[in-house]
């Protein structure tokens, strides 16, 4: 579990070696001053929206995946209702913050939600805690190398 942990975690350092200088590349500085300017913005509602779920989360399975599947269960829906409700929230604060999105820039913003939308539906908080770290880094990696095949073909 270490090793496969510390390799994805040393994967996620090396990719941004990779794939920045080709995004910079292709979209240039000012397109690529404006996906970071609206990046930030989703990463820092995202932040607000998992404000310690997945810590507490993690550690709230761990204590009682002892115990038998209903507990297991009431404590894994009680943690999601919280991540849901805390989530949309920040959709929601989104939009209205889209509203006042400046033209050009509100379809950077829509195709940054999609970041939000995906902690929707997160729960490797759920995974760890039921120590299920193999499964939670080969999907972590599958997903990570999704995502660099599409930089290279999409942009």
């Amino acid at each position: 579990n270490y090793l496969l942990n510390m390799s994805f975690q040393v994967f996620l350092l090396i990719v941004p070696f990779i794939t920045t200088p080709y995004v910079a590349r292709v979209l240039g500085p000012s397109n690529l001053g404006i996906q970071a300017y609206t990046y930030s913005i989703v990463q820092v509602l995202i932040v607000i929206g998992m404000f310690g779920i997945s810590l507490y989360g993690n550690r709230q399975i761990a204590t009682v995946s002892n115990r038998n599947k209903e507990q297991i269960s009431a404590e894994f829906w009680s943690i999601y209702s919280i991540q849901i409700c805390s989530v949309l929230f920040t959709i929601f604060s989104y939009l209205l913050f889209l509203i006042n999105a400046i033209g050009d820039m509100k379809i950077v913003f829509l195709v940054q939600g999609i970041f939000l939308i995906a902690n929707l539906f997160d729960i490797s908080w759920f995974l760890l805690g039921m120590q299920e770290i193999k499964q939670t880094v080969l999907r972590n990696f599958l997903v990570k190398i999704i995502s660099i095949v599409l930089i290279f073909t999409l942009v």
